[in-house]
C-alpha cells in the first residue's frame, strides 16, 4: 500500500509539474524571472576549477586543425545549469576564424566570390562584405593581439570569444560540416549577423530575435540541415548532446554531413586519424555529466 501510495504522488507531482511547464514556462510575465535564474546558473558554479581541463599543449593542437565554419560542442565542469542540461554534451559554438583563415580557405573559391557578389560586394572578397556589414563586429574579429574567433551563445547573449574562452573546457568536440565552401561562407555571415542578440531562455529555434547555443549553430547552417531539430517542451529545439546522438545513430551513413575531427574526454586529447576517437565520441553522449 505504501508503495502504491508512493506511485500515485509521483504521478501526481509529475503531472502538475508538466501542466506548470505547459501553461506557465512561455508565459512573457514569466520571462524576466526566468532569464535571471538560468542566468545565474549559467555563470555559478559549484566548484571554483576543473582538474580536467583542456591543457595548453592540446589547445595548440586543436587550434592548429580546427579551421572556419566548424562546429563546436563542449561542457565545463561544476556549473549549476548542467543540472538542468540533458546530457554530456552542454553547449555549442561556432569557428569563424581570422582573416587570414577565412581567405586562405574562400578568397580563391569561384562560388564564394559569387555569393559575396550577389550580396552587394563587386569584388567577391568574403572580407570586404563583412567590414561593411558588421564593421564593429568585424573589427573586434581582426584583433591581432588577441584572436577573437568564436561566435557562441552564452547568457549575456551572442557575443565573440577568444580561442582560448571559446576552446579550453573540460570536455571539447570539432566537427567538420561536409557541405560546399559557398555554404560555409553563407554560414559565417549569418553567425556575425546574429552577434549582440540576446539569449534565448525560451529555448525555441522558432525564434530570430534570440538566440541560444544551438539554435545558433542550426541557423547558420539552416539550408544545409546538418542535423535534425527535437521539440523540448512543445518547442523546436535540440540540444548539444542530441546532436552528438544523432552523429552516432547515423554515424555510417553516407548522408551525414557532420565528421568528428578532434575530441578531447576530460583526460586525453584525440584526433579523427586516431580510431579512438571515434570510439569515444560515439559513446559520450550517454555519459553521466557528473
Amino acid at each position: 500500500m505504501k508503495r502504491f501510495r508512493l506511485l500515485v504522488l509521483i504521478i501526481l507531482i509529475s503531472t502538475l509539474g508538466y501542466v506548470a511547464v505547459k501553461n506557465y514556462f512561455f508565459h512573457p510575465d514569466v520571462y524576466p524571472l526566468k532569464s535571471v535564474i538560468f542566468a545565474w546558473a549559467g555563470d555559478t558554479k559549484v566548484m571554483a576549477s576543473s582538474s580536467n581541463t583542456i591543457s595548453e599543449t592540446e589547445l595548440r593542437k586543436l587550434h592548429s586543425i580546427i579551421r572556419p565554419g566548424d562546429i563546436i560542442l563542449n561542457r565545463s565542469d561544476y556549473y549549476i545549469s548542467n543540472i538542468g542540461i540533458p546530457g554530456f554534451w552542454t553547449h555549442a559554438g561556432f569557428y569563424v576564424g581570422t582573416p587570414e583563415e577565412r581567405n586562405f580557405m574562400f578568397k580563391k573559391d569561384k562560388a564564394c566570390a559569387d555569393w559575396v557578389k550577389a550580396n552587394g560586394v563587386e569584388t567577391g572578397d568574403l572580407e570586404e562584405l563583412l567590414q561593411k556589414e558588421f564593421d564593429s563586429i568585424y573589427l573586434v574579429n581582426c584583433n591581432e593581439k588577441q584572436e577573437m574567433n568564436i561566435i557562441e551563445s552564452v547568457s549575456e547573449g551572442v557575443i565573440i570569444s577568444t580561442f582560448e574562452a571559446g576552446a579550453k573546457k573540460d570536455g571539447i568536440v570539432v566537427l567538420r560540416p561536409m557541405i560546399s565552401n559557398r555554404e560555409m561562407v553563407e554560414g559565417i555571415y549569418k553567425s556575425f549577423a546574429y552577434v549582440s542578440k540576446p539569449y534565448d531562455y525560451n529555448f525555441d529555434f522558432s525564434t530570430d530575435s534570440v538566440i541560444a547555443c544551438t539554435e545558433l549553430v542550426y541557423k547558420v547552417y539552416e539550408n544545409s540541415s546538418l542535423f535534425p531539430v527535437n521539440y523540448m517542451f512543445g518547442k523546436p529545439f535540440s540540444t548539444a548532446n542530441e546532436i552528438a546522438e544523432y552523429c552516432d545513430a547515423n554515424y555510417n551513413d553516407p548522408e551525414l554531413k557532420l565528421a568528428l575531427i578532434y575530441i578531447f574526454d576530460g583526460e586525453n586529447g584525440y584526433t579523427a586519424e586516431n580510431d579512438t576517437a571515434h570510439v569515444i565520441f560515439r559513446k559520450s553522449w550517454n555519459e553521466s555529466l557528473w
